[in-house]
């Protein structure tokens, strides 16, 4: 067995339950967010309506938490995984500084090991080149799939609730039409 599982340093994963909201609240201003999307529409993943809800596995989402038995604080991450999609999404990790913990390895691989047996065949994080956590990813055998740039767009004018708005959902007959762009915008790697 390797070291890293026994002995006075080994690594412990689990998955997260109630006794670790107290961990999860004390790091909620410290957290490594990897789901622009989420971020930008929904804010910290870690409010407090949020906090009960990911510790549901039913709802696709598992949070785990790896520590060492020695003094090193515990480090905890998130996925997601839509059912009927390929890939789940790393959405974070706590505490920010997490790429300093030697347990970070074990929470990546548990955390994929959880997204497989939900039958996902990829776990995508959304990182900057820059960040620091970055390079332990790319230790734990993560490679860059893709770039992205977010914009935001400044409103410009006043909502009229009498006309109909100019947004809508998607529908099924649009997927075409959204591959389409998607293929125009993302360039193969």
């Amino acid at each position: 067995l390797s070291p890293l599982f026994f002995g006075a340093d080994c690594i412990n994963f689990r998955k997260a339950g109630l006794r670790d909201l107290f961990t999860l609240y004390r790091y909620r201003n410290r957290v490594l967010c990897f789901d622009n999307a989420l971020a930008l529409t929904r804010g910290n993943p870690l409010g407090l309506t949020a906090l009960l809800s990911h510790l549901n596995p039913r709802n696709g989402i598992i949070t785990g938490i790896a520590h060492t038995s020695g003094s090193e604080p515990p480090v905890l991450g998130q996925i997601k995984c839509v059912e009927g999609q390929r890939n789940a999404h790393l959405t974070f990790l706590l505490p920010s500084n997490a790429h300093e913990s030697t347990a970070l390895a074990a929470l990546l691989d548990g955390l994929a090991q959880q997204a497989g047996f939900w039958g996902a065949l990829g776990l995508l994080a959304e990182v900057e080149e820059n960040a620091p956590v970055f390079e332990n990813l790319r230790l734990a055998g993560y490679t860059v799939y893709g770039w992205q740039r977010i914009y935001k767009m400044p409103f410009r004018g006043s909502y009229d609730h009498a006309q109909p708005p100019l947004w809508r959902f998607a529908k099924e007959s649009d997927e075409i039409s959204i591959r389409q762009l998607y293929q125009a915008l993302v360039p193969p790697l």
